[in-house]
C-alpha cells in the first residue's frame, strides 16, 4: 500500500512538473510574440512546439492547418523539415474519420494508447497501428468559423502520459500560435503590397513619393526629383517640410503626416522649394498606404507643378480683363455717339423741320394767288413735315433719354412704356418708390436692359401685355420684364446681338441676368443689379 502510495504521489509531481513547465512554454512565447517582429515569428512557434514536444516526451510535435475535407493543408510550424507533415499523416489524415468527427465539434483526441480508442474508432485505430503510432494527441483550435488549426503531439517508440491538461495548453498554444500567425500573413501582406506600390511608382509619370510618419522621404520617382531638381540620393536625406515655404512658422510646424489612423489628406496648393531655392507652386496631396498596427505607417506624397496652370490663368485673367475694358469702352462710346446722334437730330435736324413746316403752313395761309390744289398740297406737306418731326423726336429719345439724365430712372421708364404702347400691346409699368440710383452707369444699364427688351417683345412676342416690373430691396435693383407672347425654346435659338449686349450692359455693373422662355408661354428676362456708385 505505502509503494502504490508513494508511486501515486511521484506520478503527481511528476505531472505537476509537467504543467509547471509547459505555463512557462507558453507565458514565454505569448510574451516573445507581442514584442518581436514579423519575420522571427514562425521561430519563436516552432521554439514552443520543440519545448513542449520534449516536456511532453513525444518524439513529433507540429502545427498544422485543417481543411473541412479532413487533410492537413500546411505544416504551419513543427519540430521537422517545414515541407513534410507528421510520419504517417502524409495526405492520410482523413482516414482517420472518427478523429475527425470529433475535432469538427471541438473535442480533442488524446490517448496514451491508440488501443484505448472507443470501439467505434475501430478503422482510426487500425490505421494508428499500421502507421506504428502509439500515442496520440491532437488539440483543435478554431480561428474562424472557416478556419481550423490542430496542434499535435505523437509518438511511435514508447507509449506517453500526456499531462493532464494538455487540452487546455494545447488550446492556449493554439490562440496564441494563430493570433500571431495571422498579423504575420497581415504584415506580409501589407509589406508585398508597399514593394508593388514602389514598383509601380518608380514607373508612373506623375511626381510621387513616398514618407514614413515623420516626413522623412523612403523613396521617389524620377518625375518628382525632376520638378523640385534633386537627385534621387539627395532627397532621401531630406524631409517634406524641407521643401515647402512657409511665411509663418506655425504653419509649418501644424503641418501633419497621415498616421496609420487616417485617411487621405489633401492639401491646399502649396510653395514647394527647388534645389536651386527658386518656389514653384504644386498642388499636394498625402494619403495613407500603409496602416499596420505594429510597422511604421508609410504615406503616399503626390504633386502637380501648376506653374503652367497659374500662367495661363494669370494670361486668362489678364486677357478677360481686356475684353471687359473693351467692351465698357465700346458700349460707353455707344452711348458718347448716341447722345451726339440725338443732339444733332433733335436741335440741328429737328429744328430745321420744324422751321420748314411753319413756313409751308404761312405759305399756304398768305398765298391769296394759291390754288385750291396747291393749298391741299401744302396741307399735305405740311403734315408730313409734322409727322418727321415727330419721329426724329421719338428716334432722338430712342438714342438718348433726356428724362433719365434730368428727371432719374423712374421718369424715364414711364416714359419709355408710354412710347412703345399702342392699340394691339399694352406696356404697363409696376414701380415702388425708390431712391435713385447711386450710380449714372445703374440708371443707364437697367434703362437700356428695359428698351431692348421691351423692343423684342414688341417686335417678336406678339404679345398683348407687357409688364415691366422695378423694385429695390437693400441695396440691389431687380427688374423683370415679362411678357404674354409666344416665347420660345432658349436651348434651340442662338443669342441674338440684343441679348448680348445685355449681358455685357450688367456684367460692367456687377449684376445678374436671366432669361427664362417656354414656347406657347412667354417669356421673362429677369435682372439684378447692386446699387454702388460708379468707380
Amino acid at each position: 500500500m505505502l509503494n502504490a502510495t508513494s508511486e501515486h504521489l511521484q506520478q503527481g509531481s511528476h505531472q505537476w512538473l509537467k504543467s509547471s513547465a509547459i505555463s512557462r512554454v507558453i507565458l514565454r512565447t505569448s510574451s516573445e510574440l507581442a514584442e518581436i517582429k514579423s519575420n522571427e515569428i514562425d521561430h519563436v512557434i516552432q521554439r514552443a512546439i520543440v519545448a513542449t514536444a520534449e516536456i511532453e516526451h513525444a518524439e513529433d510535435a507540429g502545427w498544422f492547418s485543417l481543411s473541412e475535407s479532413g487533410k492537413l493543408l500546411d505544416n504551419l510550424a513543427s519540430i521537422r523539415n517545414p515541407n513534410d507533415l507528421c510520419p504517417g499523416f502524409n495526405n492520410q489524415f482523413h482516414r482517420m474519420q472518427w478523429c475527425l468527427s470529433q475535432l469538427r465539434t471541438g473535442r480533442a483526441v488524446v490517448v496514451d494508447d491508440a488501443h484505448d480508442l472507443p470501439p467505434e474508432a475501430a478503422n482510426d485505430q487500425r490505421f494508428l497501428s499500421g502507421e506504428g503510432i502509439q500515442s496520440l494527441a491532437i488539440v483543435p483550435y478554431r480561428s474562424s468559423p472557416s478556419a481550423m488549426t490542430v496542434f499535435i503531439l505523437s509518438s511511435t517508440s514508447y507509449g506517453v502520459e500526456w499531462s493532464e491538461d494538455i487540452v487546455e495548453y494545447g488550446t492556449l498554444l493554439g490562440s496564441i500560435f494563430s493570433s500571431a500567425y495571422q498579423r504575420r500573413l497581415v504584415q506580409d501582406d501589407s509589406q508585398a503590397s508597399v514593394k508593388h506600390f514602389k514598383r509601380l511608382l518608380d514607373a508612373s509619370d506623375s511626381a510621387m513619393a513616398l514618407l514614413n510618419n515623420k516626413g522623412h522621404f523612403l523613396s521617389t520617382n524620377k518625375s518628382f526629383c525632376d520638378i523640385l531638381g534633386y537627385s534621387d540620393d539627395e532627397i532621401l536625406k531630406l524631409k517634406f517640410d524641407d521643401l515647402t515655404r512657409s511665411t509663418n512658422e506655425s504653419d509649418k510646424a501644424s503641418t501633419k503626416y497621415p498616421s496609420r489612423h487616417k485617411g487621405t489628406a489633401p492639401r491646399s496648393p502649396l510653395g514647394l522649394v527647388r534645389k536651386d531655392k527658386s518656389v514653384i507652386a504644386a498642388r499636394v496631396t498625402i494619403g495613407v498606404i500603409d496602416r499596420q498596427l505594429s510597422e511604421e505607417a508609410v504615406s503616399l506624397v503626390a504633386i502637380e507643378d501648376l506653374t503652367e496652370q497659374i500662367n495661363r490663368e494669370q494670361e486668362l485673367n489678364r486677357r478677360q480683363k481686356e475684353v471687359t475694358a473693351l467692351a465698357s469702352q465700346l458700349i460707353r462710346s455707344q452711348e458718347d455717339e448716341r447722345k451726339h446722334l440725338s443732339r444733332e437730330l433733335h436741335d440741328d435736324i429737328g429744328q430745321r423741320l420744324s422751321l420748314a413746316a411753319s413756313e409751308v403752313a404761312l405759305l399756304a395761309s398768305e398765298n391769296a394767288d394759291v390754288t385750291r390744289v396747291s393749298v391741299g398740297r401744302l396741307a399735305v406737306l405740311r403734315d408730313e413735315l409734322d409727322s418727321l418731326c415727330s419721329d426724329i423726336h421719338n428716334m432722338s429719345h430712342s438714342l438718348h433719354s433726356y428724362k433719365l439724365q434730368h428727371l432719374g430712372l423712374k421718369s424715364a421708364l414711364k416714359d419709355l412704356c408710354r412710347r412703345l404702347s399702342h392699340s394691339d400691346c399694352r406696356v404697363d409699368l409696376r414701380a415702388e418708390e425708390f431712391d435713385e440710383p447711386a450710380s449714372n452707369d445703374v440708371s443707364l444699364c437697367l434703362y437700356r436692359v428695359a428698351q431692348e427688351s421691351l423692343n423684342n417683345a414688341l417686335k417678336h412676342a406678339h404679345a398683348s401685355l407687357v409688364t415691366l416690373t422695378l423694385t429695390k430691396l437693400q441695396d440691389t435693383f431687380y427688374m423683370t420684364i415679362r411678357d404674354s407672347g409666344i416665347g420660345f425654346d432658349p436651348g434651340a435659338v442662338s443669342q441674338g446681338l440684343g441679348l448680348i449686349s445685355m449681358s455685357e450692359r450688367v456684367k460692367l455693373v456687377n449684376g445678374q441676368l436671366r432669361l427664362h422662355s417656354v414656347p406657347g408661354r412667354g417669356t421673362e428676362i429677369w435682372i439684378a443689379v447692386p446699387d454702388c456708385k460708379s468707380n
